[in-house]
């Protein structure tokens, strides 16, 4: 196919713009017919409201070069136009009808950073009148034999979507399955993994389209969409559905296991960037088509953004796409802002300025929409968000985003509910800090600094050890080693340290919060965040809080033995986990979820004598082992204690091994990047690497989760007001649910303060 390429030689008339004289004119690109030959286009200034069906383009401009010519009005002019835009243009054009588009790189006139504010303010608006949006993923490979995998990767999309209610589902939303609980659709599931060709599918995934910021308001706004590679296509609704069915397989276990017997290129599809990305433009999608069927509003009567009953939708806020977005490649950084305004609620009043910094659209957008009550941008920003820029402490520098560990809260899903029933208040400072309204909770006291010390054992108890002689043992790391990265044996040291630390403290004499079991239990909840984020959710399950207080004492009493054949196993003394949970326990857990035939494990173990035998089913069964607070006399009853009974030392084996092993990752995972910490009354949560003492834990109204800041100055005449800049979001037990002023009000004096964040 011949393409007007520009010679070094050949003089080009550029094409002169004519200007769009008022809001609501924008351009359309009519594509001519013509098979083969130079690409020749009009360009014509419609009403928006007016205009004739149009689809709009959604694809990489590629490397900033433009050695193509595409011929305007009839010899009026040329544009220069890249390589990837020429290739969908002459894919999209017509033989016998001329065709209707708007591209953004022609459609609007680059040279004019006003108009280019105006009109990129117009997105929203663009794409959801267009009758469907082409995602122009690139052309077919050149190689026959890699074309031939790209078509097949479509076909296998096309296929698995339209047929994905043998799966277990048949749309994503409402809420998606967290898992298939249907036998026969985790039959196809597992028959799924074991014949399909991954490598195919990852063709799908591997193109640069899913790394452009801009391209997550064309997909998610967009009416319809077809997303297509060369003469390869796939409708929005089998791609999307197909997707949905991989994440299906990755969350059983014995599912993923058939997958990574296939050795099909599981590994490199599934763990793709572009999948990853693709899927949570997806979700994002299904998340804000069924905003209608929500109530959302701004009214007086909303409590707060994230107060809805429905617990499935919410709206999510403009921070979340603009996070969304932080690792996407763009030309223009404040693109990481523009290029998400589509999303934006009414009210924020944001027009693209191309002549702006980017570190004043960073604190412009989390100023606008703190004033709006979406505090969102607070769980993105701090002292540990903005390490490499000179934002001021409450906005969040996308341009500069580094951090991958999930957030605690800022999410269009909350999972934590510390003041969201209170309307929140934000005021705007004379010089651009803004004032929060909020309940001050205490200040930090201690905080435990992440490294296993040799003189940290299991054998330490908080009656031996003095609290500043164990504070000085576990001690800041002198690298950057992530707890992902602990072994076995090491996770185990760490935490029996960190809680023996946690326990000293926590005895000592003085005004708590906590009475001593809460203060016991809140160690456990808050090393795992309360279970409630996503991921700690996937690979532990729907456990009940006893099963997650029997995973901590296993992770910090399980021992590494070998065997009579030299093979590692894990072990653990079952009458030494009885002696933690201060009761007997009986457990279930099964291979994968839903199993008829769980595998029930006992503390203290059952022992080979047939009468002890028949009393610990009777006294779990019929007394109710929940219930039973088991002393040492009520075990010598039964036969328990005397010589200790035999088979108390029990292997670790699946599913108890694979459930534990899930435990610990969550933890690391959890942990990485996060320091535990104590206030003045010993309330125990979890805060940024940055906090030190002297921070103060406060909950802004309206706010999911509680805030460090480091206070700076307080003014004489007015003692309710403190200065200082936001550390981040932090955990902590007992504040994560419900108004603090009623969790606070029988142990503890809450004040209202208002906090200038700078």
């Amino acid at each position: 196919m011949a393409h007007h390429q520009i010679a070094e030689s050949e003089p080009v008339k550029p094409y002169k713009y004519a200007d769009l004289e008022r809001d609501g004119l924008i351009r359309l690109l009519k594509l001519l017919p013509r098979e083969g030959g130079p690409l020749v286009c009009e360009l014509l200034v419609v009403d928006l409201l007016h205009s004739p069906d149009f689809e709009a383009l959604s694809y990489t401009w590629g490397e900033p070069t433009f050695p193509n010519l595409l011929e305007v009005d009839n010899h009026c002019g040329y544009l220069k136009i890249t390589d990837n835009l020429r290739d969908a243009l002459e894919a999209l054009r017509n033989t016998d009808g001329s065709r209707f588009l708007w591209v953004d790189a022609v459609c609007i006139n680059q040279q004019d950073p006003e108009e280019k504010g105006r009109q990129v303010g117009m997105m929203k608006d663009i794409y959801q009148a267009a009758s469907r949006v082409v995602v122009w993923l690139g052309k077919e490979h050149q190689d026959p034999g890699m074309a031939e995998v790209e078509r097949r990767g479509f076909a296998i999309l096309e296929d698995i979507g339209r047929n994905c209610n043998s799966y277990g589902f048949d749309k994503i939303f409402p809420p998606f399955p967290r898992t298939v609980r249907d036998d026969d659709a985790l039959a196809q599931l597992k028959k799924l993994a074991r014949e399909c060709d991954f490598i195919d599918v990852a063709a799908v995934y591997q193109h640069a389209w899913y790394e452009r910021v801009w391209i997550v308001q064309e997909f998610v706004l967009a009416k319809a969409v077809e997303l297509r590679c060369g003469s390869f296509s796939v409708s929005y609704d089998h791609f999307s559905k197909a997707t949905a069915v991989f994440i299906l397989m990755l969350r059983r276990r014995t599912v993923a296991q058939e997958m990574r017997h296939n050795r099909t290129g599981f590994a490199i599809a599934l763990w793709e960037p572009g999948y990853i990305r693709a899927w949570s433009m997806i979700q994002q999608r299904e998340r804000y088509l069924g905003m209608p069927l929500t109530q959302y509003n701004k009214g007086e009567e909303q409590r707060s953004l994230y107060a809805h009953e429905d617990q499935s939708i919410r709206p999510s806020s403009l921070i979340e796409y603009c996070h969304l977005g932080a690792d996407f490649k763009c030309f223009d950084e404040r693109d990481r802002v523009y290029g998400m305004l589509g999303f934006a609620y009414g009210g924020l009043d944001i027009t693209p300025d191309y002549h702006a910094s980017p570190e004043s659209v960073w604190e412009m957008l989390a100023t606008r929409t703190l004033l709006s009550g979406d505090l969102t941008v607070l769980h993105y920003a701090g002292i540990s968000a903005n390490e490499k820029t000179k934002v001021r402490s409450f906005a969040a520098d996308f341009g500069h985003w580094t951090q991958k560990m999930e957030r605690l809260g800022g999410h269009g899903h909350p999972r934590y509910h510390a003041a969201t029933q209170i309307p929140a208040r934000v005021e705007l400072e004379p010089d651009g800090s803004v004032r929060v309204h909020a309940i001050k909770i205490d200040t930090v006291n201690r905080v435990c600094q992440n490294e296993i010390s040799e003189e940290t054992s299991a054998e330490t108890t908080t009656s031996q050890t003095e609290p500043s002689m164990l504070a000085a043992r576990v001690r800041d790391a002198d690298d950057d080693e992530t707890w992902a990265t602990l072994s076995s044996a090491d996770l185990p040291r760490l935490l029996r340290g960190m809680y023996a630390w946690w326990m000293s403290f926590l005895h000592v004499e003085g005004q708590r919060y906590y009475g001593e079991e809460k203060g016991e239990l809140a160690f456990p909840r808050t090393i795992i965040a309360g279970m409630a984020l996503p991921f700690t959710k996937n690979l532990c399950g729907n456990l009940s809080p006893d099963t997650l207080d029997l995973m901590f004492v296993l992770c910090m009493l399980v021992t590494e033995e070998t065997d009579s054949l030299g093979q590692k196993m894990e072990v653990v003394n079952t009458w030494e986990v009885y002696k933690w949970m201060k009761r007997p326990l009986a457990v279930a857990l099964a291979p994968f979820l839903g199993d008829p035939d769980p595998s029930i494990y006992y503390f203290p173990q059952l022992c080979g004598e047939e009468f002890v035998d028949r009393m610990w089913h009777q006294t779990l069964y019929e007394t109710g082992y929940h219930d039973l607070q088991a002393s040492d006399e009520e075990l010598r009853r039964l036969g328990l204690v005397q010589g200790l009974p035999p088979g108390r030392i029990m292997e670790i084996t699946s599913p108890l091994k694979e459930q534990l092993e899930n435990y610990r990752i969550a933890v690391s995972s959890i942990l990485s990047e996060r320091r535990l910490f104590f206030t003045n009354v010993r309330l125990l949560g979890l805060g940024p690497k940055e906090m030190r003492p002297g921070d103060v834990v406060m909950v802004p109204e309206g706010a999911q989760t509680p805030f460090l800041y480091r206070p700076v100055s307080r003014p004489l005449s007015q003692p309710h007001v403190r200065k200082g800049r936001l550390v981040g979001e932090c955990y902590v037990d007992g504040l994560m649910d419900g108004d603090p002023k009623e969790t606070l009000d029988e142990n503890y004096q809450e004040s209202h303060i208002e906090v200038i964040l700078i």
